[in-house]
């Protein structure tokens, strides 16, 4: 049973957030956080405390010992958010997704309703994603192969702290292109989605099906190319100079959608010839 505060049951207040940045009541324990893990047997990683000064421009004392390192570390934390949510996140990276940290990191940061997370399977903060998306997603990141590859570097760049919606939506591009050109393309390594689309939406359409049966359970391919054609091309790789940079829902919203393919890839051949 998850306890639910008096004041909210009453509707007095909402205290599940989420919380952008780093809200006041979850300073402290990130410092504690971030102290405890450059803690090592109750010795200061001063290299790694150093390195990360150093590559987030934090200056210190020369000949700082790892005390006045980490008091610089506390005041740049205080003095700037993304600082702070950056030295977090670098720590973390250090130790690994699998360290004895990133769980603890993980659990405190949606008991203090944070917008953010750790991410399931690398070593950065991402933006929280509903239960539903984020079980497909892991589902659709099994395999060790470029597919799974191309799906990280897309969700990386749709929900991480630093997002990137062009490359997002690159990188799902590329995710559905390792699934569907060894199988519609095999003799053109080179080929796009673009051509893959040309080729089920063409006059060969008729000659391949997909694991969807579809509204009258004859495995169309026709609804699966329209699909297709929603993710392609990139709004800024648009032909004919009239390209815009995507917003970050409609990145999210591909790589969703791209996530969901590979998803059903893994349980079997999403395209195939009839």
């Amino acid at each position: 049973m998850v306890w639910t505060p008096r004041s909210q049951r009453l509707g007095q207040r909402n205290l599940d957030g989420p919380y952008d940045g780093v809200p006041t009541h979850l300073r402290g324990p990130l410092i504690d956080w971030l102290e405890q893990s450059l803690l090592n047997g109750g010795e200061w990683e001063t290299g790694l405390m150093t390195t990360l000064t150093v590559r987030l421009r934090v200056p210190i004392t020369p000949g700082s010992n790892g005390w006045d390192v980490m008091q610089a570390i506390k005041k740049a934390c205080q003095e700037d958010e993304n600082t702070f949510l950056d030295f977090v996140e670098g720590v973390l990276y250090a130790k690994g997704l699998w360290s004895s940290e990133a769980p603890h990191l993980k659990e405190l940061l949606a008991l203090a309703g944070s917008s953010l997370t750790v991410s399931s399977d690398q070593p950065i903060l991402v933006d929280v994603v509903n239960p539903q998306s984020q079980a497909i997603y892991d589902s659709a990141v099994t395999g060790n192969d470029e597919i799974t590859v191309q799906l990280q570097e897309a969700y990386g760049n749709a929900y991480g702290r630093s997002p990137d919606p062009s490359d997002a939506w690159d990188h799902a591009i590329k995710a559905v292109e390792a699934i569907l050109r060894p199988v519609v393309q095999p003799n053109n390594a080179k080929a796009t989605l673009g051509n893959v689309i040309g080729e089920l939406g063409g006059q060969n359409g008729g000659q391949w099906e997909v694991v969807f049966p579809g509204k009258d359970l004859d495995n169309n391919v026709v609804p699966f190319v329209e699909t297709l054609k929603l993710m392609w091309p990139n709004t800024d790789r648009h032909g004919g100079g009239n390209g815009r940079p995507p917003t970050l829902d409609e990145a999210r919203a591909v790589v969703g959608l791209t996530a969901t393919i590979v998803q059903a890839h893994r349980q079997g051949w999403v395209v195939r010839r009839r």
